[in-house]
């Protein structure tokens, strides 16, 4: 069964992680409050399309500083995944840009691609204000 296969039965974020990391084939994770986490990347997971990227990015941005705050090590990647939306784009065990590219001339952009590219900037501001509302005046000015 193919990944994308795989999240399409997904019924709970738990079923998302446990796709991911079967399918990536991770080793030495841990599933706590960061969803997936390695000494390599940080995943967090969702199921249904329920939360735009931008908050599930934001929430992971706010793991990242309570570990910088604890002096805790970041890895250099970050991730969000969510069931919903993995048919956008092509998977693999090991990097193929043969796949990525026999994709392409099948992908249409839907009115809500084009959306969220036009507006991609303003809703990332938007959530990180949200989170964080005492530093909203530096983060206005990015």
């Amino acid at each position: 069964m193919t990944l994308y296969e795989k999240l399409k039965q997904a019924r709970s974020e738990e079923d998302v992680k446990d796709a991911y990391i079967k399918a990536l084939g991770l080793k030495g994770y841990s599933k706590n409050l960061i969803d997936i986490q390695t000494k390599e990347i940080w995943f967090e997971a969702k199921d249904g399309g329920k939360n735009s990227t931008y908050a599930m990015f934001t929430q992971l941005m706010h793991y990242v500083q309570e570990a910088l705050n604890k002096g805790d090590y970041i890895p250099p990647f970050l991730c969000v995944i969510d069931a919903m939306r993995s048919g956008v784009g092509v998977s693999a065990l090991e990097f193929d840009l043969n796949r990525l590219l026999d994709f392409i001339p099948t992908y249409r952009k839907t009115m809500e691609f084009r959306y969220w590219l036009h507006t991609a900037d303003s809703v990332f501001v938007y959530e990180l204000t949200r989170i964080y509302p005492q530093n909203s005046e530096i983060l206005i000015a990015l």
